[in-house]
């Protein structure tokens, strides 16, 4: 049941404790049959209720690509490059960011 802006979806509490249980019961056996029975309809029906979603403009996906993808990455790089030895020609001793000893070799030129 669409309800305006501003006004109430039933008058009163006793109208609102008489219908509202039938007209959530109502829209949920609406939606699962949608679901159940008409797929590409559902499809369209959550493809739309997704683009009306503030969680789809550019910003917000420029922002949840930085926080998931972007800083992980640079994390993951970072840690690689504290691994990786400076080329000398004296013994290497390599540790890993816990401070554990990864490895003692002589280096050589690369």
């Amino acid at each position: 049941m669409p309800v305006e802006e501003g006004k109430l979806a039933y008058e009163n509490a006793w109208v609102f404790y008489e219908k509202a249980p039938k007209d959530i019961y109502d829209a949920l056996a609406e939606a699962s049959d949608i679901y159940y029975n008409d797929h590409l309809l559902w499809k369209k029906l959550m493809l739309n209720a997704y683009h009306d979603s503030e969680k789809v403009t550019g910003e917000a996906m420029a922002m949840r690509y930085v926080e998931d993808t972007f800083v992980l990455a640079s994390e993951i790089t970072q840690l690689r490059l504290s691994q990786r030895p400076v080329i000398t020609d004296r013994e290497l001793e390599l540790f890993l960011s816990d401070g554990n000893l990864a490895l003692t070799a002589v280096e050589q030129a690369i």
